[in-house]
């Protein structure tokens, strides 16, 4: 069980990497050279503490504690997915914005190119 209560923590703590991420991806309209080089370590952070749970939740013994504590998990795992859901939909709306601005920007510099010539 002592084992299972590191995960727990192990877990959490992605769920609350995932929040930072959301919460920099929601900050700003455009993101800065810093924030994504931060939004890029966090998400090599996360990447590492999700592969170091899935090693120890492929073993037996994870699944024995895991079912003992169904619960629990089923929450922790809903509420990541629920955020990163979250995290999801701010990046699908900004790809939107930025996909609707270069348009933009291109059909104004076809007008400025057509009536320059």
């Amino acid at each position: 069980m002592q084992k299972s209560e590191a995960f727990k923590e192990l877990f959490q703590s992605t769920i609350e990497i995932t929040q930072e991420i959301i919460e920099i991806l929601a900050s700003t309209e455009a993101l800065s050279a810093e924030e994504l080089e931060e939004l890029e370590n966090l998400y090599s952070e996360r990447g590492e503490k999700l592969d170091e749970f899935n090693s120890w939740y492929s073993t037996p013994e994870a699944l024995a504690e895991i079912g003992q504590e169904k619960d629990f998990w089923n929450e922790q795992f809903l509420k990541l997915r629920e955020t990163e859901h979250f995290a999801f939909e701010i990046l699908k709306h900004r790809t939107r914005d930025t996909k609707e601005s270069l348009r933009t920007m291109m059909q104004s510099k076809s007008v400025f190119l057509y009536t320059k010539k």
